[in-house]
């Protein structure tokens, strides 16, 4: 029997995916109600739909699932109680989210913000943590890894690593238990910071106390701070963005490869719900890029070389521009989520190959490392 599933309509390859199993009702993400859900039989969202008990109580739903790799916005016991089956994405998306604070981290340094050689905190090892990780290891910058959950990958406490050059916050946003996350970068913590460090979320807005964070940026000695997540989104405070070194829509994680590896799990989550084939691999679903290869000199710095072939795949200083220009002329919610909305997909590292000549073999093995395909 087809099942009608309502999707929140940004949720990419719907019909290539979903449309197999039944009737596609795709709608706003915002606007998805109860009322909506009567019929239906599954529910898939992304982060900013909350999805509690009371929105699909009375409905027919059995499965909710969210193309995202967090699910704080799912009250997942609840509906787990009410005999429907939750499902997200783990990790679809973290690899975007590393890249996009590389080509932040490595922007900020060109332009001597940064020291050439930056000691980075990283806070919250999930997914999106041990992938940033990852990357810094490979260039070899100091890392102070904190993560009270995760001690076997942690190597300091927060406030140990206070004391670091930038400050990047992946933790999920939870109020009970031993470690809250919810302000936890409070006006106590921010008055720590001075003018020498950077601190950057990318992963829940209300980690940081915006009205303590934007007090704090009009005190003297204050730290630079860039934000890709806010608290209250899609509301933008003005005052607050005016005083980022950089500002983005909550699009860390939108790489197109990001997205549809999203959207292609949670499809194998149904199928495995349903006890259905599995599913091509995602290459399979995933267009040509426009830039398939470069070929590059030896003789350039490696950093400011791979700066530059970033740049070729993602700038991201044109996401802080656009956001900025668009609060100017519109500085309603609408303007957030239609940045959001058409959100140009940028493509990931693996996405393009690079050819080097055989001398530059420590440039080589450094783009290799990094993820690109190298010949």
């Amino acid at each position: 029997m087809p099942l009608r599933i309502v999707a929140d309509e940004n949720i990419p390859l719907l019909d290539p995916l979903f449309a197999p199993l039944g009737e596609v009702v795709r709608v706003p993400g915002r606007a998805i109600t109860p009322a909506l859900l009567r019929d239906a039989d599954l529910l898939l969202v992304r982060s900013l739909t909350r999805v509690d008990a009371e929105l699909v109580r009375g409905s027919s739903i059995k499965f909710v699932g969210s193309a995202t790799i967090g699910v704080d916005h799912l009250d997942c016991e609840p509906l787990r109680q009410l005999g429907i089956e939750v499902a997200n994405a783990p990790g679809c998306n973290a690899r975007a989210v590393a890249e996009y604070l590389l080509s932040l981290l490595l922007t900020l340094r060109e332009a001597e913000r940064l020291p050439p050689q930056p000691r980075v905190a990283v806070v919250g090892l999930g997914s999106v943590g041990q992938q940033l990780c990852a990357l810094l290891r490979t260039l070899g910058w100091p890392l102070d890894c904190v993560d009270p959950y995760r001690p076997d990958l942690a190597n300091s406490d927060l406030d140990a690593a206070m004391q670091a050059d930038v400050i990047t916050l992946h933790t999920p946003l939870t109020r009970q238990g031993d470690h809250p996350t919810w302000h936890l970068f409070d006006a106590a913590r921010l008055a720590r910071l001075h003018d020498g460090q950077l601190l950057i979320n990318s992963g829940r807005g209300a980690v940081i106390d915006h009205q303590a964070l934007l007090a704090r940026l009009q005190q003297p000695r204050a730290p630079s701070v860039a934000l890709d997540v806010w608290e209250g989104e899609p509301n933008i405070d003005p005052a607050l963005l005016d005083r980022l070194v950089l500002g983005t829509p909550h699009i860390a994680g939108h790489s197109l490869e990001g997205k549809m590896r999203g959207a292609w799990q949670l499809r194998q989550a149904i199928g495995a719900w349903l006890e259905l084939p599995p599913l091509p691999p995602l290459d399979t679903f995933l267009p040509p890029p426009l830039l398939r290869e470069v070929t590059l000199a030896a003789a350039a710095d490696p950093l400011d070389l791979l700066l530059q072939v970033m740049r070729l795949l993602y700038d991201i200083r044109l996401d802080d521009w656009r956001l900025r220009r668009a609060l100017a002329q519109d500085p309603s919610a609408a303007t957030f989520d239609r940045l959001r909305k058409h959100y140009p997909g940028r493509r990931e590292f693996a996405s393009l190959r690079l050819r080097l000549p055989a001398e530059a073999e420590a440039t080589r093995a450094l783009f290799a490392a990094l993820g690109f395909a190298v010949v």
